[in-house]
């Protein structure tokens, strides 16, 4: 059997379609994914990340210690590269 054209771009099933749609919090219409605003209301429906459910004060605390550290080193880094620059430009030009 040779592949036709039509095998190549299989239509997506049923449970894709559903998946790819997200429904309005205030008025409950669906829309797909890509909407950031509900066309029946107006509300915003944006990302998935702002209806992401809180996080428990001990995860939240690991976060922020986990954001602290990331931006420490990053400052660890910047500064010592302004150093190193520093005095790499000072001594190559004796």
């Amino acid at each position: 059997m040779v592949p036709t054209e039509q095998d190549a771009y299989p239509a997506p099933c049923l449970r894709e379609a559903v998946a790819m749609m997200k429904m309005c919090p205030l008025c409950h219409s669906e829309m797909p994914e890509r909407y950031n605003y509900c066309y029946q209301c107006g509300e915003y429906v944006g990302d998935a990340a702002a209806f992401k459910p809180a996080l428990s004060p001990e995860a939240e605390a690991e976060q922020q210690q986990q954001e602290r550290v990331i931006h420490y080193g990053c400052l660890t880094l910047i500064g010592l590269w302004i150093i190193f620059g520093l005095w790499f430009f000072f001594h190559m030009n004796r």
